[in-house]
C-alpha cells in the first residue's frame, strides 16, 4: 500500500490512533465498553472480551519476534506491515474523517516501543489494576508457559527480577502472574516516561473506574479532549472487586515481589 497516496486528512487519522492497553486480566474489557460506547472505533471484529481481535496476528507476531531483543534498537521493518493492518481496517470499517479509532489488546503492551515508533501521534489508555487482585485470578496468556508469547515474557521476567527461570515449571499460577504483572507494567512505564509526553500517556485504575466511575471518566475525558464522556454504560460486577481473605498466605510473597510499584501507582496500602 503507498501511503504517500493518502491525504492529509486520511494520514492524520491513520497516525492518531487510541490505543486501550493492560496486563491481561486487569479488566480491559471495561475500558473498551466504555470507550466504544463512546464512539471509539477499535475494528471490525470483537470478541466477547473486547479485542480488536483483527490486530492478533501481526502483534503476536511483532512480540515473539522482536520481545528477546530488547533492549537493542528496532528498525522500521514492522512499521510497515502496522500502518496496513491499520489502513485496511479503517478501509473496511468505513470511518468518518473525523471519527476516533484505536484498538484492545492487552498484549500491545508487549509491542508498544514498535506501535509508538509507527503512530507517534498515538495517545495510550494503560488500564492498571491492584497486584493482588491480578495474580490471584486466573492466569492470562503472558501469564502461562505453555504458548510462545507467555513462555518469552515470563522468561524475560524471571531474569529482569533474578528468578531462577529453570524453576518456572516448578512455580505456581499466582507467581507467575505476579512476576507477569511487575514485568510488564515496569516495560511499559519505563518506556512512557523516557519516550511519551504526558498528552499521549494516561494511567488509570481499574479500581477507580469501578468505585469513582464519573472521576474517571472525566480524566480520560480530559485526556483525549473530548466534550463529553458518558460512563452511565458501565455495568461494575461487584464480585470482580472483592478482595480476597487477608489471611491468604499467597499475598505477603506478592506484595514482597510488587509492592513497592503498587504504591508508584498510588496503591498506598499492601491491600
Amino acid at each position: 500500500m503507498n501511503f504517500k497516496n493518502l491525504s492529509i486528512l486520511e494520514r492524520k487519522q491513520l497516525n492518531s490512533p487510541i490505543i486501550l492497553i493492560g496486563r491481561g486480566g486487569s479488566g480491559t474489557r471495561l475500558l473498551s465498553h466504555l470507550m466504544r460506547h463512546n464512539g471509539l472505533f477499535i475494528g471490525n471484529d470483537i470478541n466477547v472480551t473486547e479485542d480488536s481481535v483483527e490486530w492478533v496476528e501481526l502483534l503476536y507476531d511483532l512480540v515473539i519476534t522482536s520481545l528477546p531483543l530488547r533492549p537493542d534498537t528496532f528498525g522500521d521493518k514492522w512499521a510497515d506491515k502496522l500502518q496496513e493492518k491499520a489502513a485496511n481496517i479503517l478501509s473496511e470499517g468505513k470511518l468518518s474523517a473525523d471519527q476516533p479509532w484505536g484498538w484492545k489488546l492487552p498484549e500491545t503492551m508487549l509491542a508498544l516501543p514498535e506501535v509508538c515508533h509507527t503512530f507517534t501521534n498515538a495517545k495510550i489508555i494503560h488500564l492498571i489494576r491492584h497486584p493482588i487482585s491480578s495474580s490471584l485470578r486466573r492466569t492470562h496468556m503472558t501469564s502461562r508457559l505453555n504458548n510462545p508469547v507467555g513462555n518469552e515474557v515470563l522468561r524475560r521476567a524471571y531474569k529482569e527480577f533474578g528468578w531462577d527461570f529453570s524453576k518456572a515449571i516448578e512455580h505456581q499460577c499466582y507467581q507467575h502472574n505476579a512476576v507477569s504483572w511487575l514485568y510488564q507494567l515496569t516495560q511499559v512505564r519505563e518506556y512512557a516516561k523516557k519516550h511519551l509526553q504526558p498528552e499521549q500517556y494516561l494511567e488509570v485504575r481499574f479500581e477507580d473506574l469501578c468505585n469513582t466511575p464519573a472521576t474517571a471518566a472525566n480524566n480520560i475525558r480530559m485526556f483525549l479532549d473530548w466534550e463529553e464522556l458518558d460512563y452511565e454504560c458501565l455495568k461494575i460486577d461487584p464480585a470482580r472487586i472483592k478482595r480476597p481473605q487477608i489471611s491468604d498466605p499467597r499475598i505477603e510473597e506478592i506484595n514482597n515481589l510488587c509492592s513497592q510499584l503498587a504504591y508508584e501507582l498510588g496503591y498506598q496500602n499492601k491491600f
